[in-house]
């Protein structure tokens, strides 16, 4: 399923399906984009330190998603969870945005980058609430790689 993304994307996702929900109309537990964004912020803090102003909008959004999900038996982390539509296509644009940026690796910058894509979605409403929007986060995440550029050619 993660053939072209590396460890850093992967690991959020498996994290993100242990808070998999059930829908009201059908039996499956499936990964919704707020279950990838909360393996994101527990993933990669240094990350959401450069995106989100404060650990205050951080512990927000996880208590907005609590708020927003019903909680559901635990799950085995040997089992595969379906993701739903919305989160199959923020993984594609986290792809797209991979390649856009011509990384070889789709990171946990790219799938912000598809979550903020995703205008509709849960997590991406949440990540507006705190003053993220897509052209900023593109902003930020062109800074860090000029940044990190420099610091290889030292």
């Amino acid at each position: 399923m993660f053939s072209c993304s590396s460890v850093t994307l992967r690991k959020p996702v498996a994290r993100s399906s242990l808070r998999g929900t059930r829908p009201a109309s059908s039996g499956l537990l499936n990964i919704e984009t707020e279950h990838l964004l909360l393996g994101l912020l527990r993933e990669d803090k240094a990350l959401t330190s450069g995106f989100l102003p404060s650990h205050a909008s951080v512990e927000s959004i996880r208590k907005q998603i609590e708020g927003h999900t019903v909680i559901r038996e635990k799950v085995s982390t040997s089992v595969d969870l379906p993701l739903s539509n919305e989160s199959k296509r923020v993984l594609a644009y986290a792809a797209e945005e991979a390649e856009r940026l011509q990384n070889k690796h789709i990171g946990t910058e790219h799938k912000l980058l598809g979550l903020l894509r995703e205008k509709d979605a849960f997590a991406a409403q949440l990540l507006n609430s705190q003053g993220l929007s897509l052209d900023r986060a593109r902003e930020i995440v062109a800074k860090l790689r000029r940044t990190q550029r420099r610091y290889m050619t030292l």
